[in-house]
């Protein structure tokens, strides 16, 4: 996989969410450890988590605005190698999974011939409910990946959410990229 560090494509969504507020941090580990060449797109919502600026110091955004003036969704799927999202929200996997595209990111997802990994993010409440579920079965179906881990508190940017959750485990991020690139290539 040492190639796609160098010559990979790799779209990275952003959804709201706490994980949003490591974007940075998420973008460089990707550069340093699992690919050079990484497009952002983020959703309205996630932009209240993060610094939109220090992230164009990393990486190219496709962002809304851009993707209505010159940016077909296609094309930037067409693009990408793979894409990730990270975090995924309940509301972004559902509407996936529902084929609601009302913003660059759901576009992107919904057109997507790359394959696609989802790291949630939610409280254990929300993720273990039925209608939920049965949303992640249909982009299970179509080939998506979901990869999580499910802890009793989590700690991010200082602060500590006791509630049980799902939520990414950034530490699996370079094993699950390189097990789906792996499984595209024998396909």
């Amino acid at each position: 996989m040492n190639d796609f560090y160098h010559n990979g494509k790799l779209l990275l969504g952003i959804t709201a969410g706490a994980y949003a507020l490591q974007a940075a941090a998420t973008i460089h580990a990707i550069q340093e450890n699992i690919c050079q060449n990484i497009k952002l797109i983020t959703t309205p919502k996630s932009e209240h988590f993060f610094d939109k600026k220090a992230l164009l110091a990393l990486v190219e955004l496709a962002d809304d605005q851009e993707l209505e003036q010159d940016l077909d969704p296609v094309d930037l799927t067409k693009w990408a190698d793979l894409m990730v999202i990270i975090p995924a929200s309940a509301n972004t996997i559902t509407k996936a999974a529902n084929a609601i595209t009302d913003n660059a990111l759901l576009a992107s997802i919904a057109t997507a011939k790359c394959p696609l990994i989802f790291y949630p993010e939610m409280a254990i409440t929300l993720w273990e409910q039925r209608p939920l579920q049965a949303n992640i079965r249909k982009l299970q179906e179509r080939g998506v990946y979901f990869s999580y881990a499910i802890d009793k508190q989590v700690t991010l940017a200082n602060r500590t959410v006791t509630e049980p959750s799902v939520h990414p485990d950034l530490t699996t991020l370079k094993t699950d990229i390189n097990s789906v690139l792996r499984k595209r290539t024998e396909q």
